[in-house]
């Protein structure tokens, strides 16, 4: 019933009523729901004005969403009625570009040309191009750019001519090139005055482009490099001055940089203000900066990104501001505004496998006013009790390394077994390589628990435990992260490879060791649309000569996290109705993602799964579960609710299908 409310909901969002009714009439291949979102501004002119102008406008705006849409010969006419408005749209052929041309360009360019063009589109960008007047001239102000910066000064790229074919539907491109000679760069001399102490080769070596492509904007470029590069320097007043000479002749061009580079600034002290709860020493040492050394442009970029980073400030600034009676120094002057640091969490939610559930916590990121974090909470469901803290510290281990000791106690009932848990974490976090679009990150620590296993419902003969079990255990992870969003990710991939010893002379009476690889990759499929595939993998050997290990270190698969037409932890080898889990656990999805309108989303899903009692083995049959559901996207991940059915084997699963309610994704 509430599903079919929200359908409902959904299916309405758009539709006007009343005087106010929007009708759109002829349309095939683009929606209403598209033609209206296009047209939103306009209308809603329309509604409170009634200008004939505003209908005409939005007629304007969906006409041309059709000629980007690939239908050249598209028209929107508007009119009023007595129940609102009515458009009448002629789609015309949907054309699509079957061959370009490029008479003039050299053939070894061709290909690459064409990629400019016609760059595919639909399902993984396969299918074929279509056709827009706005994009072919859009492309041809992309290969006018590409030949300037290979140094083709006087190229000239169109007009595109249009051959249609004989049904209209495909069309073929002529795009003209004149390339024009290429110029690169001749000579290049920087001028540095002699008494300044500057090493002038070293100014040259900033300056390195004989032989490359000369572009218009490389003189102001290459003069903004050699200001930094002074700036580094602590010559905070530095400037310098770019002349470029073109030879017409010989395709050549001579460039000129005059360097001023001012007097040399060294740092008297850093002052602080707008700090609340954050002590001054820190803040200032995020500069790296002594008395005494050159106030190098670098350094206050680098302790202001330092600022950000720690995620303590909505805002940071830093100023030299030269000493009035200290000719050669300068005062950095840093101003701040700090964020609230210290929160109290409360949730109240419910778990598929949980069911009610809630939590209440305390964190402070800001620990004695040095930016060290810590949290404390406790958390209780129907099905068990937990409380931990950790602490972090991010400043004092080297930078880019974050060392966190956490600690948790736990009391839960899981399917097949009662567990009563402590568990000591001590790890070292470290960001190996950030890009724009890339991030690596590797964790290394020890994990120490002490865990027991009661009521214990299908156990395994003489592989469990009675009474405490000792884990101890040394791990190491790598993660490469190329999503988009950590939230909700709509582009981009994560990967994750990892191992962890469980070590006899570190405390642990069981040794065997664990393997593991996750994957995920996200594709947008339009505006609304998003692929999710993903798959993981993990496997226990065990060293000590037993066959398997106790219930508890066992691997399950099941629920609202894995193949979710079974309920926790259904999934693999059983006793009836009670899992027994076993030393291999391997699993994949498939998802597509659909934006129904503003946070709410739908998705369908397949998800795939195995448990084997053996290591390195996936068992047979595969568990399997088909199904849909709904997501509510929140800042802090998504509230979901996904129903699925098991086409296949039940495993230790009652019923052929389940329903989960969770907060974040799957994967």
């Amino acid at each position: 019933m509430a599903l079919t409310m929200i359908a409902l909901i959904v299916a309405g969002c758009g539709r006007d009523t009343g005087v106010d009714r929007i009708e759109i009439l002829g349309n095939d291949r683009v929606s209403d729901s598209h033609l209206l979102a296009v047209a939103r501004r306009e209308l809603e002119n329309w509604r409170k004005h009634r200008r004939r102008a505003d209908l005409a406008d939005a007629a304007y705006a969906m006409q041309s969403l059709l000629l980007e849409r690939g239908h050249p010969k598209a028209e929107v006419e508007a009119s009023d009625i007595a129940t609102g408005a009515r458009f009448m749209v002629i789609e015309g052929p949907r054309v699509h570009i079957d061959d370009v041309r490029f008479p003039g360009a050299c053939r070894d360019r061709v290909d690459h040309l064409e990629e400019f063009v016609v760059a595919g589109s639909g399902l993984f960008g396969l299918g074929r191009q279509v056709f827009s007047t706005k994009g072919v001239e859009e492309s041809i102000r992309k290969i006018e750019k590409w030949y300037l910066l290979d140094g083709h000064l006087r190229v000239r790229v169109g007009p595109a001519q249009e051959r249609p074919n004989r049904s209209g539907d495909e069309v073929d491109l002529v795009i003209p090139v004149v390339e024009g000679p290429r110029y690169t760069v001749a000579s290049v001399d920087v001028r540095l005055p002699a008494d300044t102490g500057i090493d002038a080769t070293a100014a040259a070596r900033e300056a390195r482009l004989v032989g490359k492509a000369f572009h218009p904007r490389m003189p102001e470029q290459v003069a903004a490099r050699l200001r930094g590069w002074l700036r580094d320097l602590g010559r905070i007043e530095a400037d310098v001055h770019a002349e470029a000479t073109i030879d017409e002749d010989a395709h050549a061009v001579h460039l000129v940089f005059v360097l001023a580079p001012g007097p040399l600034t060294r740092l008297r002290s850093i002052s602080v203000s707008g700090q609340q709860r954050t002590r001054e020493r820190f803040i200032a040492g995020r500069f790296q900066l002594r008395p005494g050394d050159p106030l190098a442009q670098r350094r206050v970029d680098e302790g202001l990104r330092a600022l950000y980073g720690s995620g303590l400030f909505n805002d940071a600034d830093a100023e030299p501001v030269p000493a009035a009676d200290a000719p050669g120094l300068a005062d950095l002057v840093v101003h701040v505004d700090e964020k609230r640091n210290r929160r109290l969490d409360a949730e109240v939610g419910w778990g598929s496998y949980e069911q009610l559930r809630g939590r209440l916590g305390w964190a402070d990121d800001n620990l004695f006013g040095t930016g060290r974090h810590y949290d404390l909470g406790a958390r209780a469901s129907l099905r068990g009790w937990g409380a931990g803290g950790s602490i972090a510290d991010a400043y004092s281990f080297g930078r880019g390394n974050i060392v966190s000791l956490a600690l948790d106690h736990e009391v839960r009932e899981e399917p097949a077994f009662d567990l009563r848990s402590s568990s000591a974490i001590l790890a070292l976090d470290r960001r190996i390589f950030s890009g724009s679009d890339v991030r690596w990150y590797m964790r290394v620590g020890e994990k120490f628990r002490i865990s027991e296993a009661t009521n214990i419902r299908g156990a395994i003969p003489d592989a469990e435990e009675t009474g405490l079990l000792t884990t101890s255990s040394l791990f190491a992870s790598l993660v490469r992260d190329a999503r988009d969003d950590i939230i909700d990710p709509s582009a981009g991939s994560r990967s994750e490879v990892s191992s962890a010893y469980s070590v006899p002379w570190l405390g642990a009476e069981r040794e065997f060791i664990e393997y593991a690889a996750r994957w995920a990759r996200y594709r947008s499929l339009g505006e609304r649309w998003v692929l999710a595939v993903g798959a993981r993998y993990t496997t226990r050997q065990v060293l000590d000569g037993v066959a398997t290990l106790p219930i508890q270190e066992r691997l399950f698969l099941g629920g609202a996290d894995s193949v979710r037409s079974f309920g926790q932890d259904e999934l693999g080898p059983s006793a009836g109705s009670d899992p027994l889990g076993g030393l291999t656990a391997a699993m994949a999805s498939i998802e597509l993602r659909f934006r129904l309108i503003a946070a709410l989303e739908a998705a369908s899903f397949v998800d795939a799964g195995s448990v084997s009692e053996h290591t390195w083995k996936i068992a047979r049959p595969i568990g399997s579960g088909i199904g849909g559901g709904l997501r509510y996207v929140l800042p802090v991940g998504p509230i979901r609710v996904d129903a699925a059915w098991n086409p296949g084997e039940r495993f230790a699963a009652d019923a052929g299908w389940a329903i989960h309610a969770a907060v974040g994704f799957s994967f």
